[in-house]
């Protein structure tokens, strides 16, 4: 079983049929067109890799390893006759990646012709040189942290000016002194809530049930 992980060109996305993984070193084309994939004696016959019972290759993706860039786990399963049941988790399972961001292709290959069938079961986690955080939230992760340190200068600024001006204040200066309390809350929450997400890769859902509250909260107060 092979497992390979690349970065696809941003230029694949511009054309038409996709992108030829070939050219990324990853299969080979026969001269009809056609993408074998597997290191098998019929490739083997093409001159696309060696099959004999000595080598490393037979039963496994053809990668070219002068072009490709990626990742690469090999796992070995045990033939039908070794064993009527068998299982395996993937040995060191972490890639990284040195590319730039962009779309990454996650590839499995059980290329053994006379093997068994295997059925692939887990998870799978990415993770950006900042953390669990999804890209597209990054931008909102900050502006949550702006309007928390907002809100909190706002917050002392408008109490202390009450204190000073005690004298001169109204009833309704303490539901805005409350109200811009409670927005800082809800920023300080939510600035939780993405720090605890970039973290772990996991939500935080007491977080994300004191944010709506608050939020709710604010709205109506």
């Amino acid at each position: 079983m092979d497992i390979v992980l690349f970065h696809e060109p941003s230029t694949c996305s511009r054309q038409r049929n996709g992108c030829d993984w070939t050219k990324l070193g990853i299969g080979k084309k026969d001269t009809f067109g056609s993408v074998r994939w597997c290191c098998s004696e019929a490739t083997a016959i093409l001159g696309f890799c060696n099959a004999t019972s000595s080598s490393l290759e037979f039963g496994r993706m053809i990668i070219d390893e002068s072009i490709f860039q990626g990742q690469r786990r090999i796992i070995h399963i045990p033939s039908t006759e070794d064993s009527s049941s068998f299982s395996i988790s993937i040995p060191n399972p972490v890639m990284d990646v040195k590319e730039q961001s962009g779309k990454y292709i996650l590839a499995f290959g059980n290329c053994n012709d006379y093997g068994r069938d295997v059925s692939i079961v887990g998870t799978q986690e990415w993770k950006s040189s900042y953390g669990y955080l999804p890209g597209d939230l990054i931008d909102l992760w900050y502006f949550f942290m702006i309007l928390m340190i907002v809100y909190i200068a706002l917050f002392l600024w408008y109490g202390v000016s009450m204190r000073i001006y005690k004298d001169s204040s109204i009833g309704i200066q303490s539901y805005i002194l409350g109200t811009i309390g409670l927005s800082a809350l809800e920023m300080i929450c939510r600035s939780t809530d993405y720090i605890l997400w970039n973290q772990s890769g996991l939500r935080s859902y007491p977080a994300v049930f004191v944010c709506t509250f608050l939020m709710i909260w604010s709205i109506y107060s």
